[in-house]
């Protein structure tokens, strides 16, 4: 018995390390570089009041584009927009807006390992702690006074919670998965497609017999329950869509896929550069210029 127990220490150990080299990695320079401009939209908004917020995220100031005036932040649901707000302050805003990144970001790592544990063994759950703790993107992400960090961590405990439910026969996954879910849609609209996709796991493992016809039937009642829970913003998102802008105009091209790929798998520690994929390089180009990139896809294609 105090073998296992001594195991078990070891094992919680070894978590608690890796959790605390991602939080030292996403503290480390925190609040060193100026805001972006997208960090600036978010930032704008979130140093309303909560009912400004609410109020479909009108921001103090607004601008003329077209004859009409616009408002900002129109794609993003409130409830990154509400957390930042009671992070902001005057001293140091860069490193206060970020913390709530900060905190998902690491929360995220841990995240990664309590769902990987559902289905691989311990070793190759903390190997995959570790690569995302140290990912140059997750650290990107987690600190941006953004919502990736935030999303990334609650779509993890939504399938997290869904995995648990699907497996065994008491509610209280349920009830997570709908906290979870609720909580993915106010943080990013988008998350639509996250339920869509659970809902076609679901489907596929029903339809091979891996599911019983009652968990079905509950996750159905549950997405309705998640439908009223969500309204409220799925109204005011709908009713303001034909008044968005964001983003920069640019023309693109099929090697956005395989780029994507390269950027989750590496971050952007090689191959192009943010400034050099502005200039629209050509596939031989970049394949010339960074070979790096072929030796990427080919360990991590297969893998994938």
């Amino acid at each position: 018995m105090s073998w296992k127990v001594s195991i078990e220490v070891r094992r919680v150990a070894l978590v608690v390390l890796v959790l605390a080299l991602a939080v030292c990695l996403r503290f480390y320079r925190l609040g060193e570089e100026n805001f972006w401009i997208d960090e600036v939209n978010q930032v704008e908004v979130a140093s309303q009041s909560v009912s400004a917020i609410l109020s479909n995220y009108h921001p103090s100031a607004e601008r003329v584009q077209q004859g009409r005036w616009l408002l900002r932040t129109w794609e993003q649901a409130p409830l990154s927009l509400l957390i930042t707000h009671f992070f902001m302050s005057d001293e140091s805003a860069e490193f206060h807006a970020r913390v709530p990144s900060l905190i998902f970001g690491s929360l995220g790592v841990l995240g990664l390992f309590a769902f990987a544990r559902l289905f691989v063994s311990f070793k190759t759950a903390l190997l995959a702690m570790t690569f995302l703790a140290i990912s140059p993107l997750d650290i990107w992400y987690s600190q941006e006074a953004r919502w990736y960090a935030q999303w990334s961590f609650v779509t993890t405990l939504s399938y997290i919670a869904l995995v648990l439910a699907g497996r065994g026969r008491s509610l209280s996954p349920w009830f997570g998965y709908v906290v979870a879910t609720v909580a993915n849609l106010y943080t990013f609209v988008y998350s639509v497609f996250v339920v869509f996709a659970q809902v076609l796991s679901l489907a596929w493992r029903r339809w091979r017999g891996w599911t019983e016809s009652r968990s079905v039937a509950v996750f159905a009642a549950v997405l309705m329950v998640v439908l009223i829970l969500t309204f409220p913003v799925s109204r005011m998102v709908m009713g303001s869509l034909e008044q968005a802008n964001s983003g920069t105009p640019r023309s693109s091209s099929l090697l956005e896929f395989p780029y994507s790929f390269l950027a989750y798998s590496v971050g952007f520690t090689i191959g192009p550069t943010l400034s050099e994929l502005h200039d629209f390089p050509g596939l031989r180009e970049t394949l010339t210029r960074h070979g790096d990139v072929v030796v990427v896809l080919a360990v991590f294609a297969p893998l994938a």
